[in-house]
């Protein structure tokens, strides 16, 4: 390919770059790029010279196939395929994993000294970009060519959803699925843990964390001092004990009503019994008056009928203050009196 140097041709563009390059050390980036260096080499070993031209980058390479349109779209495919195998592979049996992505595409290249320029490899790194650890991602021009090439081939690609690009994309299957799909799955698991770490800025987290203490410190330092505080417990009282509650019976309440009934019962004779001595002693009276009364008008003379009535009145009255008088001098009581039971 070195008559065409310095020329711009339709060319097969292959971009490979490892993940996390520069975050090894000198002598694992050392490491890996030999490896990879030894893995295309044995990709490329029965492609002639001058149809492919290999430039090592900085963080993997750039391969392009300048051959017929036909043999070009195929040297790139199993260029890429190939690597990728002796990658996964390499995963499964060695003790330094690889990872690598890959980007193919189908347009104009030009080779200059020890790099390839142009819109070819500019979308194939593009491309590789949006790729997963160990996958083959080709563009919508390249996957037009190559698909009407064979059915096979055709068969090998898969639409790829990547919404942050404009064109379509396609991903290139495994030809192994199940001896190589849990390599796959672990690196991308690996990868994936690593570019979370490496996203991390150590320093930034490191000053964050002396910040915060710094302030701490201060905060401590400026708060005044809290007093401690003091508690009076107050004494323990005794509850005092319960009224004791006096309950009565039913047969006591009984009684009690018995007795208060009882009571009354005596009550009411008693003033039945004063209620019939006293009207005793009026009858007696009244007794005692009509006595004295004819007694004095049968020792008078027959008085008219005016003097009769005044001398009934008058006998009446004298009758009852003699009475009372009688009452009064004697001894007996006028209940004693009315019973015929005084006795002078």
């Amino acid at each position: 390919m070195n008559d065409k140097m310095n020329k711009t041709s339709i060319c097969s563009v292959v971009a490979l770059d490892i993940i996390d390059y520069a975050k090894k050390t000198n002598a694992e980036q050392v490491e890996i790029k030999n490896l990879l260096n030894g893995f295309i080499q044995h990709a490329v070993i029965d492609i002639p010279q001058d149809d492919r031209v290999i430039i090592e980058t900085a963080s993997g390479a750039a391969l392009a196939c300048s051959g017929p349109l036909e043999d070009a779209l195929e040297d790139a495919l199993f260029i890429s395929i190939t690597i990728r195998d002796e990658i996964l592979k390499h995963n499964t049996n060695g003790s330094t994993p690889l990872y690598v992505q890959f980007g193919i595409n189908l347009g104009a290249a030009r080779v200059v000294k020890n790099s390839i320029v142009g819109e070819g490899i500019e979308e194939a790194q593009r491309i590789m970009s949006f790729a997963n650890p160990n996958q083959i991602l080709v563009s919508h021009v390249y996957f037009e060519m190559a698909s009407k090439l064979t059915q096979e081939i055709s068969q090998m690609f898969e639409k790829y959803e990547m919404h942050a690009h404009e064109h379509d994309v396609y991903a290139v299957r495994l030809l192994k699925e199940g001896a190589a799909s849990e390599p796959l799955v672990a690196a991308d698991n690996t990868v994936a843990a690593q570019s979370i770490t490496g996203k991390i800025n150590w320093t930034y987290v490191a000053l964050g964390f002396l910040a915060l203490l710094a302030f701490f410190v201060l905060a401590k330092l400026v708060a005044p001092p809290i007093e401690p505080a003091i508690t009076v417990e107050q004494p323990v009282v005794a509850n005092p004990a319960p009224a004791t509650e006096v309950t009565v019976e039913p047969n006591q309440n009984a009684a009690k009503q018995d007795d208060a009934k009882k009571a009354k019962d005596i009550q009411a004779k008693d003033t039945q019994k004063k209620s019939k001595q006293k009207a005793a002693v009026e009858t007696e009276q009244a007794t005692s008056k009509t006595e004295k009364s004819s007694t004095g008008s049968a020792a008078n003379s027959v008085p008219t009928k005016t003097d009769n009535s005044e001398t009934n009145e008058k006998s009446g009255w004298q009758s009852f203050k003699d009475s009372v008088t009688s009452g009064a001098d004697s001894k007996c009581t006028q209940a004693e009196i009315a019973l015929n039971q005084c006795v002078k």
